[in-house]
């Protein structure tokens, strides 16, 4: 969490150097582009970074407690939670974009690719479910960081992706505490 608050910060930072430095260098003809700057205020993130990592704490403890106390199955769990996701979101469509859904089609714009991101979004939610069940939250949460350094690695190569200093200072910290995760865990006292 402190790491990631002060890549925000840095980041932060470096972008209004930036945007100086862009104002101060502007065309006209770049105008249109420079016209609309946004503050930012490092104080306001750093707060949203604090809530949104106690949120998902705590949702992520309580997924656990649901389904390591109760004896439905993994299945019947993700089921009865999908419910209330799947309501919701019906409800936020059908207000939202009525009109659009009336004269398109709820099919409108689905691809292969949109299909198969569908496919991967359900296949992820059961392995999380399964990795919960049999494991534990923080298992989970290593395992996620590591997707996201896996990816970031990936998007070096295929889309160019330049990995900052904050980056790689992270990327070691989270391979390092997984590994003292996995290899460290408490000692057995024999007799």
């Amino acid at each position: 969490l402190g790491v990631h608050s002060q890549s925000v910060v840095v980041n932060d930072a470096q972008s209004d150097q930036g945007s100086s430095d862009d104002i101060n260098n502007t065309k006209p003809s770049d105008s249109a582009s420079t016209a609309v700057k946004h503050q930012q205020n490092p104080l306001k993130g750093i707060c949203a970074i604090l809530l949104a990592c106690l949120s998902s704490g705590f949702a992520g403890i309580y997924f656990e407690k649901v389904l390591k106390q109760t004896k439905q199955s993994v299945w019947i769990r993700n089921i009865q939670l999908g419910l209330f996701g799947g309501a919701a979101s019906i409800v936020t469509m059908l207000i939202k974009d009525w009109s659009d859904l009336q004269e398109l089609g709820f099919f409108h714009g689905y691809t292969p690719v949109v299909i198969l991101v569908i496919c991967l979004q359900a296949s992820t939610g059961l392995i999380v479910a399964m990795v919960v069940k049999y494991t534990d939250n923080i298992v989970k949460a290593f395992a996620g960081a590591l997707a996201i350094i896996g990816a970031s690695l990936t998007s070096i190569y295929v889309f160019n992706f330049e990995a900052d200093r904050n980056f790689v200072f992270g990327g070691i910290l989270v391979v390092t505490a997984s590994y003292i995760y996995g290899t460290r865990g408490p000692k057995k006292h024999t007799k």
